[in-house]
């Protein structure tokens, strides 16, 4: 390499260097706001909800909710609108999706994605940390080391999607009519390929029995279980998640019972109050108060958090499984 050459790789060097300055500043600046809106909206509806706060309106905390509703609402038509009319094409998101790399960390080998985010799971040598995901010698290429300023040395990388054929999800994707009253307004997908099964932040005790396949499971079992199929990435909050073609036991209004393919599990820790749920026949469930639970009053079925939940309500539960 002449000492030309050396110069402009410095050069360029310093220039990725100050981007990542300034973008890292601006990241920072955003989180910071919306924490900031964030904590200002829940102090607002906690204060007008709270009967003792000497301005308590009900209506305005109602009012709050419904609008934040509304937000949710609106991600997820901007989310399916994308998923059935543009991902297929999306040909950049497809490379950045089906790459991962592999770098040493503080003397660990571990996972990174596309932006060299760790991904977890650090070994101390790179036979231990293939193991994880069932890898061998043939399926990682060697590459040179990639500049950044995190100190990770990047050693390999490895697909782990194939997205050079993505057809589209749904030829005909067909959604409700809007101010259809089962979905409050929302224009939600009703095909057969869902690609939103749940808009809102429930959690579910990491001892929850599911059934995957006709088989009783505990979740965190189920995790782990996965784990081999490598990572589905790390949410907005920093939560770990991981691939699966498992399909777990589901219900709707017009299906009844069936069973339905989930694309990864998400694991986090949770400092939300939670709530265990026992019906007389003995089954039970911890709950966040975020998930919302399918109950019968006054022979009507509602849709109710946990904590709302009295004792003559009946729960929906399941009675015997389907066969397949």
């Amino acid at each position: 390499m002449t000492g030309e050459d050396l110069s402009v790789k410095k050069n360029r060097i310093k220039e990725l260097q100050s981007l990542i300055y300034f973008k890292k500043k601006e990241y920072d600046y955003n989180k910071a706001m919306q924490l900031a809106l964030k904590l200002t909206l829940n102090g607002t509806y906690g204060a007008f909800a709270n009967k003792h706060f000497v301005c308590s309106n009900a209506d305005i905390a109602n009012a709050i909710t419904a609008h934040g509703r509304d937000v949710i609402q609106f991600m997820l038509n901007k989310i399916e609108q994308y998923f059935y009319y543009d991902w297929h094409n999306d040909t950049e998101a497809h490379a950045l999706l089906g790459m991962e790399y592999i770098g040493v960390e503080n003397n660990m080998f571990c996972f990174y994605d596309r932006n060299l985010n760790q991904l977890g799971y650090p070994k101390n040598s790179l036979v231990e940390l293939l193991e994880v995901r069932d890898l061998n010698a043939n399926e990682i290429k060697k590459i040179n080391n990639i500049d950044n300023n995190k100190g990770i040395d990047i050693q390999y990388e490895y697909f782990v999607h194939d997205f050079n054929n993505v057809k589209q999800l749904d030829e005909n994707p067909i959604f409700t009519k809007e101010g259809d009253t089962d979905y409050e307004g929302f224009i939600a997908y009703k095909g057969k390929n869902p690609v939103t099964i749940y808009g809102d932040t429930d959690s579910v005790h990491n001892q929850t029995v599911i059934n995957v396949y006709g088989e009783n499971i505990i979740v965190e079992d189920w995790y782990n279980k996965n784990i081999k199929n490598g990572s589905a990435g790390v949410t907005l909050k920093g939560h770990e998640s991981v691939k699966t073609d498992d399909k777990i036991l589901n219900w709707s209004e017009d299906e009844g019972l069936y069973y339905v393919p989930v694309k990864r599990i998400i694991r986090h820790k949770v400092s939300k109050e939670k709530w265990k749920l026992k019906t007389k026949s003995g089954k039970e469930i911890i709950v966040t108060n975020d998930h919302s639970m399918i109950v019968f009053r006054n022979d009507k079925k509602i849709e109710i958090k946990p904590r709302d939940i009295l004792k003559l309500d009946k729960i929906l539960a399941i009675n015997e499984l389907p066969l397949n």
